[in-house]
């Protein structure tokens, strides 16, 4: 199964009053009318989040985003079968326009790798989706091999990181999707190799997730995977859409 993500912020002149109903009961519904080959429809309605690093004057990704769409297909094919189809074309595509500042979404299209943490749970109600620019000169295996080492490395060492998180799964760029990536608008924007997704309970969610990117960033100091100042994270709770 692959997973679709879109980033986005919401069109000018919409509060996140109008915006978090109209995407879940306008657009949603929309959606649900006619999933087609959608097998999964996740919507992360986020409250809080930040972007690059204290003091990086440089950062260039247009600052805020209000919602992360999560669409799961069963392969390529049929997701490709699914952004062709009329419906979509006609309906569900056009109404981005009534919610979305197009020209500034992120999107990737992924694979997702569960990652064992020390204390499972089930799903917690905040989710903090942590996105990771690859370093410039990196080859993807070897992104993929040291962010998995970095994650393994923060629940064994940081105490903090490793209780709190109650589930973590990473979501790993998949290159050949990108041409289908400009559907949800940003063609200039730049594309995220990959997703990491927590789960906390919502008192701890905060300061579990700073250690845990703590001792990525420590790892990334060593073994340099990542480009911090071009990263940033989201908080957020599902809302469950289709599936």
């Amino acid at each position: 199964m692959i997973k679709m993500m879109a980033v986005i912020r919401r069109r000018p002149g919409m509060t996140q009053q109008e915006y978090f109903p109209y995407i879940r009961d306008v657009h949603g519904e929309i959606s649900k009318a006619n999933p087609l080959t959608v097998r999964r429809y996740i919507q992360n309605h986020v409250f809080d989040g930040a972007f690059g690093t204290a003091g990086d004057c440089a950062y260039k990704i247009v600052f805020h985003r209000d919602s992360v769409t999560e669409l799961w297909f069963d392969s390529f094919e049929s997701m490709k079968e699914t952004f062709a189809h009329p419906y979509v074309r006609e309906k569900v595509g056009p109404d981005g326009a009534n919610f979305s500042e197009l020209g500034t979404a992120l999107a990737l299209l992924t694979r997702e790798t569960e990652v064992s943490v020390p204390k499972p749970g089930p799903d917690a109600p905040i989710k903090v989706l942590y996105f990771l620019r690859k370093m410039p000169d990196l080859p993807l295996s070897e992104y993929f091999e040291h962010w998995r080492s970095a994650h393994e490395s923060a629940m064994r060492e940081q105490r903090t990181a490793a209780v709190g998180v109650r589930r973590c799964v990473l979501s790993l760029q998949i290159p050949e999707g990108n041409p289908l990536l400009v559907y949800f608008g940003g063609k200039d924007m730049p594309i995220y190799e990959g997703v990491a997704s927590l789960w906390y309970e919502e008192k701890v969610a905060l300061s579990a997730f700073r250690e845990y990117q703590a001792a990525l960033e420590a790892f990334n100091q060593q073994r340099p995977f990542f480009d911090p100042g071009q990263s940033f994270f989201l908080m957020a709770r599902e809302v469950t859409i289709i599936g």
